[in-house]
């Protein structure tokens, strides 16, 4: 087989899923093993935070804590989509776009995620656009970002102030269960 060199072997297409084995006698294998491993780690350590936050709100509704779910759960939540789901948004935009076929270099995600707080509402390059409508997300989720600090950070410790300075409160049969 001539297109094979011929050692009669055909071609296969790159895997569906998971890792070509092309990588293991490439030049930059590991850079790429160690970029893919940094990335992969992250959307983990974001889906294990998700869920340690489902838990906690689950907890709350039980519980009947509901200081606890507006003022924690829901800024904390609101927070860590806002930064770091967006950031694992972009590594799946990033793994699932031919930049080849697109003609153009893969982008610096740490490089995106940094201008996005470091440079708020500042215009984006062209050559550092990743998709449509990223000049208004951004801003916007760096916004939520900023709102959620004082959101988690206040309103529960004032609450609580004001109730221990209004006193002891009776205990109900519902308390005891």
């Amino acid at each position: 087989d001539a297109s094979a060199g011929g050692c009669g072997v055909r071609p296969i297409a790159p895997p569906a899923f998971g890792v070509d084995p092309i990588w293991s006698i490439a030049e930059n294998k590991l850079g790429f093993a160690n970029s893919f491993k940094m990335k992969i780690s992250i959307v983990i350590g974001v889906s294990q935070m998700l869920f340690g936050l489902a838990c906690k709100t689950s907890n709350c509704f039980y519980f009947k804590q509901w200081k606890e779910f507006y003022f924690e759960n829901i800024p904390e939540f609101l927070f860590l989509i806002s930064l770091f789901g967006y950031l694992v948004f972009l590594i799946i935009l990033k793994w699932t776009t031919d930049w080849v076929g697109l003609g153009l270099p893969a982008p610096a995600l740490l490089d995106t995620l940094l201008k996005m707080l470091l440079e708020f509402g500042s215009p984006i390059d062209d050559k550092d656009l990743l998709y449509h409508g990223q000049a208004i997300v951004q801003p916007l989720l760096v916004c939520l970002a900023f709102v959620c600090v004082p959101w988690m950070l206040l309103p529960k410790p004032l609450l609580l102030r004001a109730e221990h300075r209004g006193g002891y409160k009776e205990l109900t049969a519902e308390d005891h269960s």
